[in-house]
């Protein structure tokens, strides 16, 4: 250990924000295109989401 906290903590601090944020819109994306998809998919073609299958 160097016993450079203050360093350690800011250039975590400095990556993992930008990771949080990066999975977080990904995730968010994908989950809109999966939504989009299932409209499509249930309304213009005529049958059901598969949520809705049972």
């Amino acid at each position: 250990m160097t016993g450079a906290t203050g360093e350690a903590l800011s250039i975590g601090l400095a990556t993992n924000v930008p990771k949080t944020g990066t999975d977080y819109s990904y995730e968010r994306a994908w989950a809109r295109v999966a939504w989009e998809n299932s409209v499509i998919n249930g309304v213009f073609r005529g049958r059901r989401a598969s949520r809705d299958r049972r």
